[in-house]
């Protein structure tokens, strides 16, 4: 998995859109595969929320 680096305010100010988007997606993709993850068993299978 290759590691992405994390936008920076300075990076939205400096970078053009063509070098901001590749990293958007990269960080999008990172944190979607994080929360995923976080969320299934190892099976695949959804945890349930017991705190309701």
């Amino acid at each position: 998995m290759a590691r992405f680096q994390r936008l920076t305010w300075d990076d939205l100010d400096h970078l053009t859109r063509e070098e901001l988007i590749p990293r958007l997606e990269a960080e999008q993709e990172y944190w979607a595969r994080k929360e995923s993850a976080a969320w299934a068993t190892p099976t695949g299978t959804p945890v349930r929320n017991s705190a309701r």
